[in-house]
């Protein structure tokens, strides 16, 4: 087996962010992931970014979070970097993640 790469922890970082199976994501989703993946490399992302950024999209967009793609974090990225007054509640959403 292998060693991981970056990109692959960095595709795993964004299915883990949208709840999806890395094994189970389908050849046009996956293409979707690869291409922001591609983006996200670019930028220097590293995959707690990843789960960082989902997080602060996630906190100012709630009534719409639950449509997003993978697409709307690469499009947003530079928009996502956390506030000051973002810090507490997103940690506490992280908290309420890691339970589920």
């Amino acid at each position: 087996m292998g060693v991981k790469t970056d990109r692959n922890l960095l595709f795993e970082a964004v299915c883990e962010a949208f709840k999806y199976d890395y094994r189970e994501v389908t050849s046009s989703m996956r293409g979707i992931i690869n291409k922001v993946v591609k983006e996200l490399e670019e930028v220097g992302a590293t995959p707690e970014e990843v789960q960082l950024r989902w997080l602060v999209y996630r906190l100012r967009h709630e009534t719409t979070a639950d449509h997003a793609t993978p697409m709307a974090l690469g499009k947003f990225w530079a928009a996502l970097k956390p506030r000051q007054d973002e810090l507490a509640k997103l940690a506490m959403l992280r908290r309420l993640d890691d339970r589920n």
